[in-house]
């Protein structure tokens, strides 16, 4: 394998990481925003 293509395996893999980890952001984001919703849903219910 030359270093060119190590180069460009690098930087793949360093976005990829890159989107995963915002993806996991997004995703406690929203997970809290439903469980506010649903907890004041609850306290309505009562």
């Amino acid at each position: 394998m030359n270093i060119e293509m190590e180069n460009e395996l690098a930087i793949k893999q360093f976005f990829d990481i890159g989107m995963l980890k915002r993806n996991q952001k997004d995703t406690i984001k929203n997970n809290s925003v439903v469980n506010s919703q649903r907890s004041t849903n609850s306290t309505n219910e009562d």
